[in-house]
């Protein structure tokens, strides 16, 4: 039930943003549930038994906390761009493609 939910919510100087030059203040808020991974890697170590949501950020790459996680959204965007291309894109190279005949 809710009202038993183990939580604890961090924003320091450990939880500032790293991928731009902004290093935006974030929050991380670690949920104690059954079965969560936890993140024995981060910065701020969490371990098994607790998931982190972070919030307070400005932007997606924010919710990131490690290149791992980085490469994994890179991946999937990836994945994404090969199954449905840009259709603009193509038009406009062949629209302005050189022709000689």
């Amino acid at each position: 039930m809710i009202e038993h939910l183990n939580y604890r919510a961090t924003t320091s100087p450990d939880t500032r943003c790293s991928w731009c030059e902004n290093h935006c203040q974030r929050t991380f808020i670690d949920v104690e549930l059954p079965g969560a991974k936890g993140r024995p890697w981060s910065k701020l170590p969490l371990a098994e038994g607790w998931e982190r949501i972070i919030v307070n950020n400005s932007c997606p790459k924010g919710l990131i906390e490690d290149v791992h996680e980085i490469r994994a959204v890179k991946d999937e965007i990836d994945r994404t761009r090969d199954a449905y291309p840009n259709l603009a894109q193509l038009v406009q190279s062949q629209a302005f493609r050189c022709h000689s005949d």
